[in-house]
């Protein structure tokens, strides 16, 4: 071994040594509040007391140092009343403090000299944005959660309220924001590059990059949109990061229900009069949420589910001009026998059905812990893949996800200044696609038709997550200093089989009945058959320094190493520094700026392609096959 990789291996072996525990991504961060309790003359006040109420009996007392200042860490979203009292002063009150995950409300307690047995009360509101924040950040809140509107059920949707982020395919966003990766980007990255956070363990899908758990929007309490972090706790991906909070029991209950019907009887007829009639159309949506305590103040629970049963029917949107076009060149096929394109209507189904269960747990007064299900059943009949409505029944397909997950967290409050966390998960996602073709090769007409075996689809995969996380907070004075380390273990077993019936494009239905195609694209590969582990690696050290009220600065030093057992290039040594700043000159103003390198993670799919080869060989789709022509060829 060289000296150079030596010393190499040997600054890698120590940087893990540091932050001492092997655990993945981020230790997700609650709320917190950062205060400072001063006289009417604005000096500190020591030994001066800082009392926090919640809604819900949740109460945390801390004494202040010599320079009057208090933190409070690991707070649960919200409003708080806080309260202030020192020997010789009033008691000073805020009855409404809000608190937000990965957010610290900054404020000063301001205590007159005692005259009077006398309390003064002040409401502070919610602040629009946490100017301690280097990145750019959204966060949204349990009130926009219940209130506002979201009509395909799908928490993720309200991604689109950050300015940030933008839908990563227009055209599809009319319709529906899928909840997944896939559906929104940040910076111009690929959809693909995010990375979204559950309850503090990752919740991506590492096939193709998009989440896998669906919750019911009643089990969610709030989520923060963080564009680039420039703290080297965010990581995971090169783009954005959604960490996402679910709701807890509280010790009055509560429960929530809903029913949704919906009907095409009153729907007006389809547009052009390619159908005799109108569509079936009918869906039933119900949904219902409860959560208490179990032990007063000790054990608390959370339940929510939701069930959708959707019918429907669906049709190619092609002329019978084109349709009896295609039929007459598909007869003169003999890899297409027995394929026939139809008009008018069939029958799609969708059913989705959606369940979490958490508990939580007061171990001591100084430790808590978090257990939590999710279950997710969804099934797509005939409109599976998006194909668009020039489509074929026959190169639509259906598909069935299943996805089981359970994770917990134990949080441990050394001290008022010291708190550490460890986070595990165990999941497991299912997939299978199918398409209702199951031979012969697929035939495309930009912007006529799409008919036969489309290029994907009939795929199948399992995909196992075992993921550690462990992180701690240390509070000191004007420093947040922030270590932690990460693990993830995904295995993936799967069938993918895209492209191996192989796609023909024809420029135009001319060109069909001629048999002259632009190009003909098939994948061929050894085995389709996958079987193999990754391992995600990270760990950082991180500090954030509040120098003064109008001040703060980030600056730390990430490790993260995506290993797959390919032949992919892939380098050990991914140290990414971070420095971010933000500065407050006015109240109303917030400057940021930072720099950072940000290591992307490789998705499970790129795995299966250098054993693949596009061809545009074998010519064997139409006749005369003499005129067939592959401009197109690897």
């Amino acid at each position: 071994m060289s000296c150079i990789r030596f010393q190499s291996l040997c600054a890698l072996l120590c940087f893990i040594g540091i932050v001492a525990v092997p655990a993945r991504a981020q230790i997700v961060r609650s709320g917190a509040i950062a205060g400072v309790t001063a006289a009417a003359d604005g000096s500190p006040l020591a030994q001066a007391v800082a009392t926090l109420s919640g809604p819900d009996g949740l109460q945390r007392v801390v004494s202040t140092p010599p320079d009057g200042t208090f933190t409070m860490l690991d707070l649960p979203s919200g409003t708080n009343a806080l309260a202030a009292s020192a020997s010789g002063f009033k008691t000073s009150t805020r009855s409404s403090v809000s608190v937000a995950i990965g957010r610290t409300t900054q404020l000063t307690l301001t205590l007159a000299v005692a005259g009077s047995a006398e309390t003064v009360n002040v409401t502070a509101g919610q602040s629009a944005f946490d100017t301690t924040q280097t990145s750019s950040v959204i966060n949204i809140d349990r009130d926009r959660v219940q209130e506002l509107p979201i009509p395909n059920r799908n928490y993720l949707t309200f991604v689109a309220l950050s300015p940030q982020a933008t839908p990563a395919n227009p055209v599809l966003s009319q319709q529906t924001l899928t909840q997944s990766g896939d559906g929104f980007g940040f910076g111009g990255l690929r959809p693909g590059s995010n990375a979204v956070n559950l309850d503090g363990v990752g919740d991506d899908d590492e096939f193709g990059g998009s989440s896998r758990t669906q919750l019911s929007p009643e089990a969610i309490n709030d989520f923060q949109i963080i564009n680039h972090g420039f703290s080297a706790a965010s990581g995971g991906a090169a783009g954005g990061s959604i960490d996402v909070q679910t709701r807890a029991g509280l010790n009055h209950p509560h429960s929530d229900a809903f029913l949704f019907g919906q009907n095409g009887i009153l729907n007006g007829t389809l547009p052009l009069g390619l159908n005799p009639y109108k569509p079936d159309q009918s869906r039933l949506r119900a949904g219902v949420a409860l959560g208490g305590a179990i032990q007063h103040d000790k054990t608390f629970y959370y339940l929510a589910a939701e069930q959708e049963l959707a019918r429907g029917e669906d049709t190619n949107d092609l002329k019978p001009a084109a349709v009896s076009q295609i039929n007459a060149a598909i007869r003169q096929s003999d890899s297409l026998k027995g394929l026939t394109l139809q008009t008018g209507f069939f029958p799609a189904t969708d059913q989705e059905t959606e369940l979490s269960g958490r508990i939580d747990r007061v171990l001591s007064a100084r430790q808590s812990a978090m257990l939590r299900y999710a279950f997710t059943n969804t099934r797509n009949v005939a409109d599976a893949f998006n194909t668009g409505e020039l489509a074929d029944r026959a190169a639509r397909g259906s598909s069935f996800t299943s996805d089981n997950s359970v994770n917990g967290t134990l949080t441990s409050t050394v001290s008022t200044r010291l708190l550490n966390k460890f986070s595990f998960e165990l999941s497991q996602r299912r997939t299978v696609e199918q398409t209702v073709s199951l031979s012969g090769p697929g035939v495309l007409i930009p912007g006529v038709a799409l008919f036969g075996t489309p290029y994907a689809g009939n795929n199948r995969r399992f995909e196992t997550h075992l993921e550690f996380a462990e992180g701690a907070l240390l509070q000191r004075k004007h420093h947040l200093f922030q270590a932690g380390a990460g693990v993830d273990r995904v295995a993936l077993r799967s069938q993918v089989l895209d492209g191996s019936h192989g796609l023909f494009v024809f420029p135009s239905l001319a060109a069909l009945t001629t048999g002259s195609a632009d190009f003909y694209i098939r994948s061929f590969f050894n085995n389709p058959d996958t079987n193999f582990a990754e391992y995600r690696v990270n760990a950082y050290l991180q500090d954030h320094w509040t120098s003064a009220r109008s001040l703060a600065v980030d600056y730390g030093l990430r490790y993260e190493d995506n290993h797959l057992p390919s032949i992919l290039p892939q380098h050990p040594l991914n140290f990414s520094p971070r420095v971010g700043v933000a500065w407050t000159p006015l109240p109303s103003l917030v400057l940021r700026s930072g720099f950072g390198i940000f290591y992307d993670r490789y998705l499970l799919s790129t795995h299966l392609w250098p054993d693949r080869k596009n061809s545009g060989k074998t010519p064997w789709l139409l006749h005369p096959i003499s005129t067939l022509t592959c401009v197109f060829s690897r």
